[in-house]
């Protein structure tokens, strides 16, 4: 019944403080390791003794005890030293990337700027060639109104002429 209730309400969600902006985000480095030995404590209350048989015999075997804190610090140099080597290579691949987006934006920005030329010299040249002919059809009407204008001065004076001699 409660399922059915809740089924048909939806909410906006309000916790938006608490999100993080995934650019922040450091990624994980995954390193396959040995799991981290359990921690087993001394049993207390227990008193044992040493007995040392002869002065060759230490207490403190170095090569024993050093070791596990040499691999420890070797480990961990390692493990730094592959972080920055995937730091350096993730850095190089987006360097790469950059530079071919910056190289084909700037091949296209250039094939823009051609075409947007080649249709401004198509542009003035329809342009150039619309005055000529508005031009030349202003001439043209020009040339007929002389030519209508020489015609009908020249049939009045023909009139007159004649007029006047008589």
């Amino acid at each position: 019944m409660q399922h059915q209730e809740q089924e048909g309400v939806w909410g906006d969600l309000s916790d938006h403080e608490n999100m993080v902006d995934e650019d922040e985000i450091e990624p994980d480095y995954y390193i396959d390791r040995a799991p981290d030995a359990v921690f087993i404590p001394n049993r207390e209350g227990e008193n044992k003794e040493i007995q040392v048989i002869d002065k060759d015999c230490d207490l403190f075997d170095f090569n024993l005890e050093v070791e596990p804190i040499l691999q420890v610090l070797v480990g961990k140099v390692l493990e730094h030293a592959r972080i920055e080597a995937i730091e350096e290579y993730e850095q190089n691949k987006l360097g790469e990337h950059k530079s071919t987006f910056k190289r084909m934006k700037e091949a296209e920005l250039m094939e823009t700027q051609r075409v947007e030329a080649a249709r401004n010299r198509k542009n003035e040249e329809i342009e150039r060639r619309n005055m000529q002919m508005r031009t030349q059809r202003a001439m043209s009407i020009t040339a007929d109104e002389k030519l209508t204008s020489r015609v009908m001065a020249k049939q009045f004076l023909i009139h007159f002429k004649r007029d006047t001699l008589r």
